[in-house]
């Protein structure tokens, strides 16, 4: 059930992210309609209305039907998790590939009308520097010390346990303080990008130019300090208490209140550029001398390629407040393919790990001087000298359990779990095929069963018979 709302939240998140990126390159920006510079006498004109006007209904009604598709994609939920994972993905690759489409096939119909008509807005260069407002670069309410606290923040859990080597014992420990560093340097990148990156000209005014500069650093700096509060919070409700058999107490209410707070982050940023947006437009409207600068033939829908420009992060057309690529930059086509690699790579290897552990048989090997159990790529060997007891279960003991490293699902425990008043434990269980052989050993306890009750008695026999016992 947890995993439900995790995924629904998440799924909800990423729809509105895409919709509202995609649904803003229908309305003008300074004059740029469908990521394309069009003078002002031409904006109300019939065509380009209709063509704006085909591009929303369009897209509404493709976000439309994804979304109705995402239903019975969630509800696959219930079934296989490596199954599942595979039609999530294709659906969340859809939810911005197809939406990308509309906008590049209605960009290139807005393009040809305007080479059609010879329609030229401004000046073709393609970069406009304010001296007087980019000497504004690096000031800044709130220091990048905040950074180095937030990071500080982290560690609070590992100060206070009682064994630095116990809490990093936990296996999600490790990963958990990794992935909190690593966005708190992300968040920094972002902070220094906005204090250091050189700031746009949007008029021949300085003065308008300032205004804007220092409302972008005050804000969205701002924004990036918080959001690494609000994420060393969301960190340490999931690393508190780790190394500790209390660890396991009240997990659901701990993974609820983590994501409750990443929500929070997620609402926090979106919020931020609305309002970055809004109070830019209000600046801008008392613009009498703005800068027109016509790059359309840089821009292929949301991509940029300008081999001239030095730049490899631009603003984005459709979204001012983000940031795009410029692939005509050898260090930006770097980037863009290699995430796109490693994206490709990561969910090709998680596809294949997750269908291994719903669809590779669960076995034990009783050998001459161990026995080893191999499942799923969770493979562990025993020496039979270090089985303390073999105990044969008609079900898992009642206590709260928790999952460390592996997979949960209605059908199976699979990997390294934690168990109340037990500790660490290996888990090759079946849910629904209560017969289970205990295995207690120097440093763990495992628990492993088949889908057949004799199989799993015969193989309980043998086992005892290997450590000796009657």
């Amino acid at each position: 059930m947890i995993f439900f709302i995790i995924m629904l939240i998440s799924s909800a998140s990423l729809a509105g992210a895409f919709y509202y990126c995609f649904i803003t390159a229908g309305k003008t920006k300074k004059q740029i309609l469908l990521g394309v510079t069009l003078p002002d006498q031409v904006l109300e004109r019939e065509d380009i209305r209709e063509i704006a006007k085909g591009y929303k209904r369009k897209i509404n009604r493709c976000m439309g039907i994804l979304l109705l598709i995402g239903i019975p994609v969630h509800a696959a939920m219930a079934g296989y998790v490596s199954v599942f994972f595979i039609i999530y993905m294709v659906w969340a690759v859809l939810l911005y590939w197809l939406p990308y489409q509309i906008l590049k096939k209605e960009h290139n119909r807005m393009y040809r009308l305007k080479c059609e008509n010879h329609w030229t807005v401004g000046e073709t260069r393609t970069i406009y520097i304010d001296t007087a407002a980019s000497s504004l670069a690096g000031r800044y309410p709130l220091s990048s010390i905040h950074f180095l606290i937030s990071a500080l923040l982290c560690l609070l859990p590992v100060y206070i346990s009682d064994s630095i080597s116990e809490f990093f014992q936990e296996e999600m420990a490790g990963v958990i303080f990794a992935t909190s560093l690593f966005t708190k340097l992300a968040l920094f990148l972002c902070y220094s990008f906005f204090a250091k990156g050189k700031n746009k000209a949007f008029s021949h005014d300085t003065k308008i130019n300032q205004k804007c500069s220092r409302l972008k650093r005050n804000i969205m700096g701002s924004c990036m300090v918080i959001l690494s509060y609000l994420d060393s919070i969301s960190f340490v409700i999931m690393e508190w208490g780790m190394g500790k058999e209390q660890y396991t107490s009240h997990f659901n209410e701990r993974i609820l209140l983590f994501c409750f707070v990443q929500l929070i982050e997620i609402c926090f940023l979106i919020s931020c550029f609305v309002y970055y947006e809004k109070r830019k437009r209000e600046i801008l409207k008392a613009d009498k001398t703005p800068i027109l600068v016509d790059e359309d033939e840089y821009w292929n829908g949301m991509y940029y390629n300008n081999p001239e420009d030095k730049r490899v992060f631009v603003a984005d057309r459709v979204f001012e407040s983000n940031l795009t690529f410029n692939m005509g930059h050898p260090a930006g086509k770097l980037i863009v393919y290699g995430i796109t690699v490693f994206t490709v790579v990561s969910m090709v290897w998680l596809s294949v790990a997750l269908l291994r552990m719903d669809f590779v048989p669960y076995t034990m090997d009783i050998r001459e001087e161990s026995v080893k159990f191999t499942a799923g790529g969770y493979n562990l060997e025993v020496p039979l000298e270090k089985i303390e007891k073999v105990t044969l279960l008609s079900g898992l003991p009642d206590k709260r359990l928790s999952k460390t490293n592996g997979g949960a699902t209605d059908g199976y425990l699979l990997g390294k779990f934690r168990m109340e008043d037990v500790g660490s434990c290996y888990m090759y269980v079946y849910r629904k095929y209560p017969v289970i052989i205990q295995v207690d050993t120097e440093e763990r306890v495992i628990f492993f069963n088949t889908k057949e009750e004799e199989k799993t008695r015969e193989l309980y026999e043998r086992l005892c018979e290997a450590v000796g016992e009657e």
